[in-house]
């Protein structure tokens, strides 16, 4: 029997990947390795083990890259390297006919190696992550210039990838040949082997919480990564057009303080379920989505066909914050452009205003 290897360090990853092996990968063995890089991680760890749904379970800790000086780069390289080897051959004693995962990280690049000293055969495969992975910050991360590919392996990750999976391709800005690129079908909630996958991993059947106001807005990390943003000065404006009353804001979970909440708007309680396995289970199809630049008001769209309308503030600001003033920004614009219909980007705050009026 054919066996796969399978990588995820966030929960998106779980469910394009879910949903990746429930469409070509049907009667496989499936291994899992999940990372500590989000939140009760854990949780997830423990539900996989206890489902069964996979051969083997691998929890790791997934070293995250360190800014500094040159010296202290460097030994934080060695020291990942060292990690990664140690993780890698003890989890690539198993020969597999294929890996999948998202992000080129160090781990997954000694573990594609040995995977591949082991069966030459092996092919390797890309999930997408959101629109950064369309991105040529994604692109680079496999560039000539990093120290991976000039100390251990010249030849790099994407030269080895058998298959790059992406929902919308039309956005890649990195060159890969068109006839390894596979264009996912949508989400579909209605496939139960995928949507009991996700269930039990998560374990939805304890969400806390309800989406019923008409509009969402959707927080994101600037404020726990010291960013400004007006947000919740923008809040407050919409309620004082639409009313208190109907809105709901997602909080982030990275931000220390829930600080909408101790303004008195409802905001959900439970950070641990995707929330794209929460558009799964719940019918969202009358409400409004609001926000900066979250990837999440657009996902029911980009990755379910779900026609919501998503407004993002992003132009309304003097400048682009954290992430979107690289490259990954320039695809949200060009998301949003693409289907000006139902994902509309407001030049100001009083134009975004008049529309939802």
């Amino acid at each position: 029997m054919h066996s796969i290897l399978v990588i995820c360090n966030t929960p998106f990853q779980f469910v394009v990947i879910a949903h990746i092996l429930s469409l070509y990968y049907k009667g496989y063995e499936v291994d899992i390795v999940i990372s500590n890089q989000f939140k009760d991680s854990w949780r997830v760890v423990e539900n996989a083990k206890k489902s069964r749904l996979f051969r083997k379970v691998y929890y790791i800790n997934n070293v995250s890259y360190k800014r500094g000086n040159s010296l202290s780069r460097r030994l934080d390289f060695y020291n990942r390297i060292i990690l990664s080897y140690w993780y890698a051959i003890r989890i690539g004693r198993t020969n597999y006919d294929d890996i999948l995962f998202s992000n080129i990280q160090i781990f997954t690049k000694v573990l594609i190696s040995i995977a591949r000293r082991k069966n030459k055969e092996c092919k390797i495969h890309i999930a997408e992550e959101g629109l950064g992975t369309y991105s040529k910050l994604y692109g680079e991360s496999d560039s000539p210039s990093t120290l991976y590919r000039k100390y251990v392996d010249h030849e790099g990750v994407l030269a080895k990838l058998s298959t790059l999976y992406l929902f919308n391709p039309q956005f890649l800005t990195w060159d890969f040949p068109q006839d390894k690129i596979c264009k996912l079908p949508l989400l579909d909630a209605h496939n139960s082997s995928y949507m009991n996958m996700l269930n039990i991993l998560f374990d939805y059947k304890h969400c806390k919480d309800s989406y019923d106001k008409k509009y969402i807005f959707f927080e994101e990390s600037y404020y726990a990564e010291g960013e400004e943003v007006p947000d919740v000065e923008i809040v407050d404006r919409i309620a004082g057009k639409v009313g208190k009353e109907n809105i709901m804001v997602k909080v982030h979970p990275r931000n220390p303080i829930n600080r909408f909440k101790e303004l008195g708007y409802k905001t959900n309680e439970d950070s641990f379920i995707p929330w794209e396995l929460i558009v799964l289970n719940q019918d969202m199809r009358d409400k409004v989505f609001i926000t900066i630049a979250s990837g999440a008001a657009i996902n029911p769209f980009l990755y379910m066909g779900l026609p919501i309308i998503s407004y993002s503030l992003l132009n309304c600001l003097e400048h682009r914050p954290g992430i979107m003033s690289t490259s990954v920004g320039d695809i949200m614009a060009q998301a949003y452009a693409a289907y000006p219909d139902v994902l509309i980007a407001p030049k100001t705050i009083d134009e975004f205003m008049s529309k939802i009026a």
